[in-house]
């Protein structure tokens, strides 16, 4: 884990003195959190491009398709043995 050392000022030390008092936790805990918070939100968001996506799985599109139909159509067998017996 790596240790950040960060100045503030009077204020903003009360601020999260009694922010942090109000949360329930120790001053560094709640800043931490809000450090976590800010960094999550500042870290850019992925980008996907969906006809490259769709393009990969293509191949595998219809063995999908395959195998859901004969899952269901085992599923429905057992159903009708199971009110059969």
């Amino acid at each position: 884990m790596t240790t950040l050392t960060i100045t503030m000022d009077e204020v903003t030390t009360a601020d999260l003195q009694r922010l942090s008092a109000q949360e329930g936790q120790q001053a560094s805990e709640y800043a931490a959190r809000l450090f976590a918070r800010a960094v999550r939100a500042a870290r850019p968001k992925p980008v996907y491009d969906i006809d490259a996506l769709k393009a990969a799985y293509a191949e595998f599109a219809e063995e999908d398709i395959a195998l859901s139909e004969a899952t269901v159509a085992e599923h429905a067998e057992l159903l009708a043995y199971e009110d059969r017996a």
